[in-house]
Parts: structure tokens; C-alpha cells; sequence
């Protein structure tokens, strides 16, 4: 059960920066898709081992190094898109941002709906929750940014044409661009 969740989680992260990482640079690749999800899953291999490792190091630096590894292979994988290095930097930002919201609302929503699930005893059962509970929120947030650059792309789609109709139109014999 512990192992299906864990599985459950390594996919759905990488679906979801998959997703992030096509919105934001618009499915723009440079790479063929199999070289893409080959690095994604050494990535997921990286962050697995991560996982493991960091259990014998003190608690606020296996925050560091995992935020650090983290951080790492979100911008080693922008790479694989192209843009800019300021957008890969923002992009690597803006994502790791989402994260700790997802992170901090899955656990709000626990902690108000069944504030006895963070007292269970089994540990993994508890890790694993709360790390698919928030990559769900993650997923959310990833979607709702999703459907806003779709939306305001319509809209400013619609806003140029309407723009192209009217910027020459006759006032009083002279011509106005907006």
C-alpha cells in the first residue's frame, strides 16, 4: 500500500511539472519528448534517492538540501524548453512557490477537517498522505494558472482584433490608433 502510494506520487510530480512547464513556456521544446521524459525521470530518480538519504541528516538542513535539490532539477529541466534564462529562473521560482502553497494548504485542510490524522502513528502512511494530498493541491494550482493564461489568451486575442477593427476609425476626418 505504502509502496503504491509513493509510486502515485512520483508520477503525479511528473505530470504536474510537465504541465507547469508547458504552460509556461508554451510546449516550446528543443529536445525530442523521449530525451524530456527520460531526464524527468531521472529527476524523480534523483529526488527518490534524496528522500532516503536526507533521513539521517538534522531536520532544518534536509529542508535545505531537499529545497536545494529541488530547485536544481526544476531549472535543469527548464533547459529542456526554450527561453530565456530569466525565464527559466522564473519559472523555477514560480513553480517552487506553488509547491510550498500546495504544501501549506493541503496541511491547513487536514488540520481543520481531521485534526487527529497528524497524531497517527505510522509514519510513512502519514508521509505519503500528506506528500499526495499536496501534489493534488499542486496539480490544482498547476490547472487554475493553466485555465487563466488560456482564458486572458482568449481575451487578448479578442481585444487585438477588436483593436485592428476599430485603431483606424474616422473621427472628424483624422485617424486615431489606440
Amino acid at each position: 500500500m505504502t509502496f503504491l502510494l509513493m509510486l502515485s506520487a512520483y508520477l503525479l510530480d511528473m505530470l504536474i511539472i510537465t504541465i507547469f512547464l508547458d504552460n509556461m513556456f508554451l510546449g516550446q521544446k528543443r529536445y525530442s519528448n523521449v530525451s524530456y521524459y527520460f531526464a524527468l525521470c531521472v529527476v524523480e530518480f534523483l529526488l527518490f534517492l534524496n528522500e532516503y538519504l536526507v533521513k539521517t541528516v538534522p531536520m532544518p538542513y534536509a529542508k535545505a538540501i531537499t529545497m536545494g535539490i529541488s530547485l536544481a532539477t526544476t531549472f535543469f529541466l527548464c533547459f529542456f524548453y526554450k527561453s530565456s534564462w530569466r525565464g527559466k529562473i522564473l519559472a523555477t521560482c514560480i513553480f517552487q512557490m506553488l509547491v510550498s502553497v500546495g504544501e501549506i494548504i493541503f496541511t491547513y485542510l487536514i488540520s481543520v477537517i481531521n485534526p487527529d490524522f497528524l497524531k497517527v502513528k505510522n509514519m510513512n502512511l502519514l508521509y505519503n498522505t500528506m506528500n499526495n494530498g499536496s501534489k493534488v493541491v499542486l496539480l490544482i494550482l498547476c490547472l487554475s494558472i493553466v485555465f487563466v493564461r488560456k482564458r486572458n489568451s482568449i481575451i487578448s486575442r479578442w481585444m487585438q482584433i477588436l483593436l485592428e477593427r476599430y485603431a483606424h476609425s474616422e473621427i472628424g476626418g483624422t485617424s486615431i490608433l489606440i
